[in-house]
């Protein structure tokens, strides 16, 4: 409950930040990295030992032939769909992304649904982050590292605009389970890992020249 409680947190303050101070949202969530992982360096002084709590490693274990973190992406991503798609919180969401004026001048509190969001991405991101450590079976400051990216380039190939107003979760999870495929033939192909990246910048590009170019015609 705590790490869930710092996730959601930090997301509430990145947030405030971009509503209330208008700061860029890459600046504020830049920030609140650099400064999150200042205070762990300051608390933890670059040492982190020892193994997660028996219930995170049941978390990430595997009851027959099902693991269990599936299990847990699978509800979260039928809850978020169901959101997205079935309630005001997610057409709401859906207008302040595709443009913020008119869903301001529509009645929207945009504050409000731009700070939820922001809430609900440092909650999900806290659950990652303890699913992976009970994978993992031990603490390290470097845990994560790189996943952002990854989940940038999942999202961006599964369909999401960066513009906003566009995307789904159903697009998401393809990105994922597509870019997880490529990097697995990587991998069995025992090439070096300057490839991966070679590979993710030039499918993220490739995505945005793609929907950059349906957009267009489509006008």
């Amino acid at each position: 409950p705590a790490c869930l409680l710092i996730g959601a947190v930090v997301g509430w303050i990145n947030g405030l930040l971009t509503t209330k101070r208008n700061i860029p949202p890459f600046v504020a969530t830049l920030g609140m990295l650099i400064f999150v992982e200042g205070v762990r360096f300051a608390y933890t002084r670059g040492v982190i030992s020892g193994r997660p709590a028996p219930f995170v490693r049941d978390l990430a274990s595997i009851v027959g032939p099902i693991p269990i973190p599936a299990v847990i992406m699978v509800i979260l991503a039928l809850i978020v769909g169901v959101m997205l798609g079935r309630t005001p919180l997610g057409r709401q969401l859906y207008a302040t992304g595709g443009n913020r004026e008119a869903a301001r001048f529509s009645g929207i509190n945009v504050e409000r649904i731009s700070t939820i969001t922001y809430i609900l991405c440092g909650l999900f991101a806290a659950i990652a982050g303890l699913l992976l450590s009970g994978y993992i079976g031990y603490g390290d400051r470097y845990l994560g590292r790189g996943f952002d990216l990854d989940s940038i380039a999942a999202v961006v190939v599964g369909g999401t605009s960066f513009a906003g107003g566009r995307g789904g979760i159903g697009g998401t999870i393809a990105g994922v389970f597509m870019l997880t495929a490529l990097f697995n033939i990587l991998l069995i192909l025992n090439l070096q890992v300057h490839y991966q990246f070679i590979l993710k910048g030039i499918v993220m590009i490739g995505a945005v020249m793609i929907y950059a170019t349906q957009a267009r015609f489509s006008v």
